[in-house]
């Protein structure tokens, strides 16, 4: 069963964009794709940002310090996990943030 049952049109299709365009990451990463897109959606007040694994702060305007600390809070928010401090400093693209979460809900 796919985790983008019941979600939105939109969401679906940035699913889809974002695996046919970053085919390096596995289904699994499909979810928490799928889980972030909106948390970044609100917090970055961006709809028109994709995520990929590469994608950073440098690629996006809204991304700046302040967005990073409210990013990191509302992903652990959604995911009811914390960060350590060490954990935060690495977390330098998308990618390391689905890295991290993976290794979190493990």
């Amino acid at each position: 069963m796919s985790h983008s049952a019941g979600l939105p049109v939109s969401v679906k299709r940035l699913i889809l964009y974002t695996y046919v365009n970053n085919k390096e990451h596995s289904v699994d990463q499909e979810y928490f794709f799928c889980r972030l897109a909106p948390i970044f959606h609100e917090v970055l007040d961006n709809e028109s940002i994709v995520l990929s694994r590469d994608l950073s702060a440098d690629d996006v305007d809204e991304w700046d310090s302040l967005s990073h600390i409210r990013l990191i809070v509302a992903v652990e928010h959604a995911f009811q996990i914390t960060f350590l401090s060490m954990e935060i400093s690495d977390l330098q693209n998308v990618g390391d943030m689905i890295d991290a979460l993976q290794k979190k809900l493990e």
